[in-house]
């Protein structure tokens, strides 16, 4: 979120002005997009908490795993099936060449990103995330954060709505140039007008290469927020070098969606 502020403000983009998507709200008032959301949620989590997804059973059945009859099956999840004569084991799936001892090791990359949206019905949105990967696996920060001039409960004049994530990755899929990214983790949403929602979070992201300097690239997330609130977050993207252009949506399972248009810088070193 800093890093998406330090780009974006010196380009003529402050909360009070939203000078590239502002003047699709006109007049101040909470019909906007994101003021019906933000009052959806509200009024959803102040209410009595909803049961759960399961019928009404909070903490659900559970489920024992054998570890002995994984083994017998031929599944080892740590890699050895606890042999403490046996040499290195280097478990492979289909697809993935195993390395040779004393191989070059991967290669640590790092990516900072920023990013404005322009709302549909709305305002604007900013973004930033810094990524780092090391071979098939990779750790992530991403936040958003949501502006709409309109009439606040703080009576700042500016409804704002955060949406955050910390995730783990791995890559699963490397065929050719296009790779498959499965990440899980802990996210949150907060607002100046209902209390902050914190949960786990998972998804997947692809990417494609058209050229050497050109890719597609898709993702979707799911949000599993406090009092029973889900979300669900997708988008796609053509980057061409370090900028990209492209389509997000973010909804809750209350209220309308909120969608448009995104543009964006992403450097990798």
């Amino acid at each position: 979120m800093v890093a998406a502020c330090a780009v974006l403000f010196p380009l003529g983009l402050d909360e009070s002005g939203l000078a590239w998507a502002g003047e699709k709200s006109g007049s101040s008032s909470r019909s906007g997009t994101l003021g019906q959301v933000t009052t959806a949620v509200r009024n959803e989590t102040s209410s009595p908490a909803r049961p759960p997804s399961d019928g009404g059973s909070s903490g659900g059945g559970s489920y024992v795993v054998d570890n002995d009859d994984y083994y017998d099956r031929g599944y080892d999840p740590l890699g050895y099936s606890g042999c403490s004569t046996c040499g290195p084991v280097i478990m492979t799936t289909p697809g993935m060449r195993t390395p040779r001892a004393g191989g070059p090791v991967p290669k640590t990359t790092v990516e900072l990103e920023a990013g404005l949206q322009s709302v549909e019905g709305s305002d604007a949105s900013i973004s930033g995330a810094v990524r780092v990967s090391k071979g098939d696996l990779g750790l992530f920060f991403e936040g958003r954060r949501y502006l709409e001039r309109g009439d606040a409960m703080d009576e700042s004049g500016l409804i704002h709505m955060d949406v955050w994530a910390l995730a783990v990755a791995g890559r699963i899929v490397r065929l050719g140039g296009a790779e498959m990214w499965v990440h899980g983790g802990v996210s949150g949403t907060g607002s100046n007008e209902f209390d902050s929602l914190k949960g786990p979070m998972f998804g997947a992201t692809m990417r494609t290469p058209v050229t050497s300097s050109m890719a597609l690239r898709g993702g979707a997330s799911y949000y599993l927020l406090e009092q029973g609130m889900r979300a669900v977050e997708a988008q796609a993207e053509l980057s061409v070098s370090v900028l990209a252009v492209g389509y997000r949506m973010f909804r809750f399972d209350v209220g309308p969606t909120l969608h448009g248009p995104e543009m964006g810088v992403r450097v990798r070193f």
